[in-house]
């Protein structure tokens, strides 16, 4: 082969032409093979005051009728209160639905206290979803609203009455300015262990670590993110054992994490 010449392997993409070709059963397998992955689904408050996914659907939804169909078995469609408003489609038993900000957070717990919805809607929604994201600084803000007597303030409590059923609560660290701008501009999401910068070393968090686990294991030099993720979570499992009305609702598992895209970590 000539110098500078590229290989003809070289010169085509990885491309699969033959999938229509394959048994039925085959296409299948595959199909369920590529919708069992976690995906990050984020949601947020438009200036319409609707939730707005932000995180293009599965594409199996639109690549012909039989992906369609077999992806349709897993995504949930939850309808919105009105026609013009896009559905969510999300699989509630290992899709991670991140609420990409303060203001997207409140606003879905308000709803699912003031508007119970319709079968399929928000309520729903909340009510089978298993894995939540929040930002750490909104997750911040409910802690110190603790203190608040309203029956359903925004506050950990109602986070915890609003999706009765999670297993996984996700707190997400790392400055951004524009949520929206940042999650549309990085496409699909993953989380990984936050750089040494981003773990937190003041604020709430860190102040309810020290409370939790006594000053003298809180210097600098100890304070990592699975200190940070006990402390929340014993903090929370002693919050339900004391509030009424939270005796019967899980207390998730809680982790701290950043978000990157998941197309760039793999090229």
């Amino acid at each position: 082969m000539p110098n500078g010449t590229p290989s003809e392997a070289g010169d085509t993409t990885a491309a699969f032409t033959l999938f229509p070709d394959l048994p039925a059963e085959l296409r299948l397998k595959i199909s369920h093979h590529a919708l069992s992955n976690p995906r990050i689904i984020a949601l947020n408050i438009n200036h319409h005051h609707h939730l707005w996914q932000l995180t293009a659907p599965h594409p199996l939804l639109y690549t012909n009728h039989e992906s369609r169909t077999c992806a349709l078995r897993t995504q949930t469609r939850h309808y919105r209160s009105k026609p013009r408003v896009p559905k969510l489609f999300l699989n509630t038993r290992i899709d991670y639905l991140f609420l990409t900000d303060l203001a997207t957070l409140k606003y879905t717990l308000e709803s699912n206290v003031n508007h119970p919805g319709r079968p399929g809607g928000s309520n729903a929604m909340a009510n089978s979803v298993r894995r939540l994201a929040v930002p750490l600084a909104a997750f911040e803000t409910l802690l110190k609203q603790q203190q608040r007597t309203q029956q359903y303030q925004p506050s950990v409590p109602g986070l915890l009455r609003a999706f009765p059923n999670l297993e996984e609560a996700v707190l997400v660290v790392g400055e951004r300015k524009d949520a929206r701008e940042e999650v549309l501009r990085l496409g699909d999401l993953e989380f990984v262990m936050p750089a040494g910068f981003n773990v937190p070393r003041a604020g709430v968090l860190v102040e309810l670590c020290v409370w939790t686990f006594q000053p003298w294991r809180a210097f600098e030099h100890l304070l990592g993110v699975e200190m940070l993720e006990d402390a929340v979570g014993q903090w929370v499992e002693g919050l339900a054992t004391k509030r009424d009305g939270l005796d019967a609702v899980k207390v998730p598992n809680f982790s701290i994490r950043e978000v990157k895209s998941a197309s760039r970590s793999n090229t």
